[in-house]
């Protein structure tokens, strides 16, 4: 019973130290997690076999700028036999958007794969991060598409304005001003709070000279 209060307090602690933030509750978080792995479960069982604390460990790691542990975390949770494959499939993702460019194209294959057997809306996901990484690399006419497919399925809000204000980004990168300005406009009727979009359409009203638009974006 005291093993396993104890089991328990070493999560939630960490759990609450990562959300207070801050470096140092960040790294005594990393290190209440790094001793959790390390110890047995209640039945004997390695807690190191457990999806959560590498989970968490990845995120804290991440926060830290500790790039080379969170990839380690990442790889864990994909190799772990009980991972549940939403949480596999996330791992991969980070992998994606962490690695070599030559080694990008097949981490997205092997989260493509996964995201048929569980739907639509990991389908969506892949779409998105590979979207985010074709951006990056400056290869708008791909991202573009990959932006336009993970809309289809993509419901989570936050990243939805997100993928529609990238998809404005690679309109101007392909030098098709109007439709990124159209874009804009649209995404900010849906949500008058997404401040990139006003400061990106302010800039394109700038430039343009229509400068009072301009600046009631810019305040």
């Amino acid at each position: 019973l005291q093993q396993g209060i104890y089991l328990q307090a070493l999560q939630i602690r960490s759990g609450l130290l990562a959300r207070f933030g801050g470096e140092a509750n960040l790294e005594l978080a990393r290190d209440h997690l790094t001793t959790l792995l390390s110890l047995q479960d209640t039945d004997g069982s390695d807690i190191a076999l457990q999806e959560t604390p590498w989970r968490e460990s990845l995120k804290v790691r991440e926060r830290l700028g500790d790039f080379e542990g969170a990839r380690g975390a990442a790889l864990t949770l994909v190799d772990l036999v009980d991972s549940r494959p939403a949480v596999r499939l996330e791992a991969m993702l980070y992998l994606a958007a962490t690695t070599e460019p030559s080694e990008q194209q097949q981490r997205l294959e092997q989260a493509q794969r996964l995201a048929e057997a569980i739907g639509p809306r990991a389908l969506a996901t892949v779409a998105y991060q590979s979207g985010m990484i074709a951006l990056d690399q400056k290869r708008f006419e791909q991202a573009l598409g990959d932006f336009d497919r993970s809309l289809v399925h993509l419901d989570e809000e936050g990243r939805r304005g997100t993928a529609r204000y990238r998809r404005a980004e690679c309109m101007l990168g392909l030098g098709r001003t109007t439709d990124a300005r159209e874009a804009l406009e649209q995404l900010l009727e849906d949500d008058p709070s997404h401040l990139a979009s006003h400061l990106s359409l302010g800039e394109l009203l700038l430039a343009s000279d229509q400068i009072d638009a301009a600046l009631d974006h810019f305040q």
